[in-house]
């Protein structure tokens, strides 16, 4: 992940199982230290097409958080099937 003063960079890796996912992207929070959908804010990769094919993805958050935030986010994949998430992971912004 790359990380500024009110942004973040999430990069993820997409491997498909038995179910190829029609989405990806990121959910994160400043309140919640685990993120769900759709309780929280969340991003999806425009790019990834359907099904998604396997690689890396990355997203940026925009200019959403002030400065010395903690976030908490992880990556998500979605079909018509299942939601499924990765690791909880958290940063905290640059001042």
């Amino acid at each position: 992940s790359g990380i500024g003063s009110n942004a973040i960079t999430f990069v993820g890796t997409f491997t498909s199982g038995s179910t190829q996912a029609s989405e990806v992207g990121f959910v994160y929070s400043t309140t919640n230290s685990v993120p769900t959908i759709p309780a929280d804010a969340n991003q999806k990769d425009p790019n990834a097409g359907s099904p998604v094919p396997n690689g890396e993805f990355d997203l940026n958050s925009g200019p959403v958080f002030s400065p010395s935030t903690l976030v908490y986010f992880r990556a998500y994949a979605s079909s018509s099937a299942c939601l499924t998430y990765g690791l909880v992971l958290s940063a905290s912004l640059l001042t």
